[in-house]
């Protein structure tokens, strides 16, 4: 095999770039950082690890998934940070095989490996690696594939694949799901109506009945509280808590704009590359809840694909050889130095950030005995990493996305369990949520317990 190798340059330059995509996801999550993002999904794992029930004994407003993936190997390995790490770490590079395999569908340049290490190289630099937005990203990577895969007609399984998929992907994470078996239904719709053949509705058919079976575990709880929880509370509630410019997402949909005027004036005839500019558009759509460059840039990944296609079909119409070989060093060049900018910018390379010892953590296992633990507004670390059970249902309460009801049923929750320390956090990126501390939980927390360590924002209080 090695022989092989090193008689094929091309297999040579693939297996560099795949090294180079591995080594960038390690250096971009070579951390171990009180991330809040991280901490929802550690918190639901470590909550059903102490044998807890999701909707029942503390809340979510997303998906099981995401929990039930990571709980799985902690089974297996034993609950910790790094195993919930290395899994996000090799499911996002499954993911980056993902839209590998779907630019061979779309392009037969050599240079094909070049796409997925745009999306890593220029992308991952804000992502949350422990997170059910980079595994539904990978779920809808491949079901994508599989989608695409189908429209060739040679194998009846590609298109169940696809729906199995599509289906686990609205498991990680709703509205982004949803997106996504909506923008596949009307595609397959649309070339139905192009054709007149059959089979796109037979595909479609059996696309939606397989994407049900994944989505139907949902029947394991009540319908009522499933709604509410996934459905009602985060359209009511999450956009108000989430009051970000749309400047990110401008300039996204601008360039989704301009890759369709490029295919549409190229009278563009793939019915693969206009199934990624459907999804694109559909994708872009659930970004404008929460437009910052981690959500918008995740969801980027057909334009990367797209933009690939656009380069290349540019370079291919030149004779200049020089001219074609002088742009592929630019475009490498500008990947590798956005990646260290990036890499710079995130601040996310630190040894001593891996090699975990965070004041607070200590102070709270030292000073809180009590297996009950409180922290507010958003920082569900805590619990997980201070090996503490949630005092109430809620690992984060902020007022602008909780309502009265709930902050009321928390403070009766810690009268009931009678947490020995509650933490309250208020770090920078919290003004965002423009979240009022005056609420019945706070105020209870300031007049029934005693302030004992205060640093930086951070501040633990005792029973």
């Amino acid at each position: 095999m090695l022989k092989i190798i090193k008689n094929n340059p091309k297999k040579i330059f693939n297996l560099f770039v795949w090294l180079l995509i591995l080594a960038i996801l390690f250096l971009f999550n070579f951390n171990h950082y009180l991330s809040a993002d991280e901490g929802v999904t550690l918190n639901g794992a470590w909550s059903l690890y102490q044998g807890l029930h999701i909707y029942r004994d503390f809340f979510a407003f997303i998906p099981p998934a995401s929990f039930y993936f990571i709980l799985c190997f902690w089974k297996i390995f034993g609950p910790s940070f790094l195993v919930a790490k290395l899994v996000s770490i090799f499911t996002i590079f499954l993911g980056a095989i993902g839209i590998y395999k779907i630019s061979q569908k779309i392009s037969s340049s050599k240079y094909l490996m070049l796409v997925p290490f745009l999306f890593i190289a220029i992308m991952s630099g804000s992502w949350a690696a422990i997170n059910h937005n980079t595994f539904n990203l990978v779920a809808m990577i491949w079901a994508l594939f599989f989608t695409i895969k189908s429209l060739d007609h040679k194998n009846r399984l590609d298109i169940i694949w696809a729906g199995l998929l599509g289906g686990l992907s609205l498991l990680f994470l709703q509205q982004k799901g949803a997106a996504l078996l909506g923008a596949i239904t009307l595609s397959f719709i649309i070339f139905y109506w192009q054709g007149k053949n059959k089979i796109y509705l037979q595909n479609l058919l059996k696309f939606c009945v397989t994407a049900i079976i994944p989505i139907s575990i949902l029947l394991l709880w009540p319908v009522k509280t499933i709604l509410y929880d996934l459905f009602i509370f985060p359209f009511i509630g999450y956009k108000n808590a989430n009051q970000y410019p749309l400047d990110i997402l401008i300039v996204a949909t601008s360039i989704w704009l301009l890759l369709l005027l490029f295919f549409a004036v190229k009278k563009e005839r793939s019915k693969n590359i206009w199934l990624l500019i459907i999804v694109q558009l559909f994708l872009l759509a659930t970004s404008y809840a929460l437009p910052d460059i981690a959500h918008v840039s995740q969801i980027m990944f057909p334009a990367s694909i797209l933009l690939f296609v656009v380069i290349e079909r540019t370079l291919t119409k030149s004779k200049n050889n020089q001219l074609k070989l002088l742009l592929i060093t630019l475009i490498i060049t500008s990947l590798l130095s956005l990646t260290i900018l990036s890499l710079a910018f995130y601040n996310k390379f630190s040894l001593d950030s891996f090699i975990y010892k965070n004041e607070l953590i200590e102070k709270i296992k030292a000073y809180c005995p009590n297996k009950y633990l409180y922290v507010g507004p958003f920082l569900p670390n805590l619990y997980f990493e201070t090996g503490k059970i949630m005092a109430t249902p809620y690992d984060t309460l902020i007022s602008t996305q909780f309502t009265d009801q709930q902050f009321n049923e928390a403070k009766n929750f810690m009268i009931k369990n009678q947490p020995s320390c509650a933490v309250l956090v208020y770090p920078s990126y919290l003004e965002r949520f423009h979240h009022n501390p005056n609420n019945p939980v706070e105020f209870y927390i300031r007049d029934n317990y005693q302030k004992i360590w205060d640093n930086n924002g951070a501040v633990i209080y005792k029973y």
